[in-house]
């Protein structure tokens, strides 16, 4: 099947309705060998009749294929104290699975602190499985291990699957009767509140609330047990899932898309009236190509900062922007596309002033 258009809603099959439309872009994470190339395709958000889900309208295929995106390691600290955060809640826990894994950084955090880990990820390095997470997978792991997961994590992951029943078919098939379901997402209502709009891009299928989770869990015999908010990526949630015994309660307002749009319109005319005539960037993140687009500031862009080995030398899709692995000897104000990662940076280039997208 080819790119196409989702008609019905991924978390409950309902009809939907046009929200939010931004501009065309290329596929955030396809860096490109030459300068201004990537085909453009639809960006729009599309909102559940039925349980409110809010997801892309297009689905487009084969995002995986060439996919540059590795944890950093910058991270292994916070992964560390997640995984040493678990085990306390779930000391019993002794099998663990990692959907998504990536280059499999979390893979070893949760390694130290738990006994048996694997993980699961098509576009992933060693130690991942190298495979789409479903009940094939979840079979091929049980017969490995002999028994079934005590623990299954997937942390901004879900977000970035089409097809939410394979997924959760693998997990219910996997997951132990007294096992729990640890998933983390970025917040759609923080985005929102604040005017965050460079988290939408096409790798992105889904911006994830709370409330259309419940429908899709039930199918699959889990349930959410309790959730907290964590900072990452301007406000995410870590939502903990297990077997069916009687639902949280929990109340989610509606979506303020009248008030989502003006705020980032302000956010756009505050950072345009900000930036110079040119400058450089850090941080070659998915995020940087909806930013980039949806300013039309990629003349104004000299190159970007990146020391990803797989993106060295490459370019910022749909730009002439190359990604080097250091600032060059020079005194251009930095945007931080990698915002996200702001301490990182301060840490990195103590003397280097910088401007973020939202303040």
């Amino acid at each position: 099947m080819g790119n196409y258009e989702r008609k019905t809603c991924r978390m409950c099959g309902g009809g939907l309705n046009l929200q939010l439309e931004l501009k065309p872009t290329p596929i955030a994470n396809k860096f490109q060998k030459e300068p201004m190339k990537g085909e453009f395709y639809p960006l729009d958000l599309m909102q559940c009749k039925v349980c409110s889900h809010v997801q892309n309208r297009h689905v487009l295929v084969d995002l995986y294929k060439d996919y540059k995106y590795k944890t950093p390691k910058e991270q292994v600290s916070a992964l560390n104290t997640t995984s040493e955060y678990l085990k306390k809640l779930y000391p019993e826990a002794k099998k663990v699975v990692e959907i998504g894994s990536n280059n499999g950084l979390n893979v070893y955090a949760l390694g130290e602190v738990f006994d048996q880990v694997i993980g699961v990820d098509p576009a992933g390095d060693f130690p991942s499985w190298i495979m789409n997470f479903d009940i094939s997978a979840a079979r091929t792991i049980k017969s490995r291990w002999g028994g079934k997961a005590d623990l299954i994590v997937a942390n901004n992951v879900l977000a970035h699957i089409d097809d939410l029943d394979k997924v959760f078919e693998g997990i219910d098939y996997l997951l132990a009767e007294d096992g729990h379901l640890v998933v983390e997402f970025q917040y759609f209502h923080d985005m929102v509140q604040n005017g965050l709009y460079d988290g939408i891009y096409h790798e992105h299928h889904d911006q994830h609330t709370l409330k259309p989770w419940v429908k899709i869990l039930k199918k699959h015999n889990l349930e959410i047990k309790n959730y907290e908010a964590i900072p990452s990526h301007g406000g995410s949630i870590r939502m903990h899932c297990a077997r069916l015994s009687g639902a949280l309660g929990f109340f989610e307002g509606p979506i303020p898309w009248e008030y989502y749009k003006g705020k980032i319109t302000e956010n756009q005319l505050n950072l345009i009236q900000k930036l110079p005539s040119k400058f450089c960037i850090w941080g070659a993140t998915a995020k940087a190509t909806t930013l980039i687009h949806q300013l039309g500031i990629g003349q104004c862009i000299e190159y970007c900062v990146d020391n990803t080995p797989a993106k060295k030398g490459l370019y910022i899709p749909g730009t002439a922007i190359e990604i080097i692995e250091e600032f060059k000897d020079d005194e251009l104000p930095v945007l931080l596309t990698a915002w996200n990662y702001e301490d990182e940076f301060k840490k990195q280039y103590p003397e280097r002033g910088y401007i973020t997208p939202y303040e």
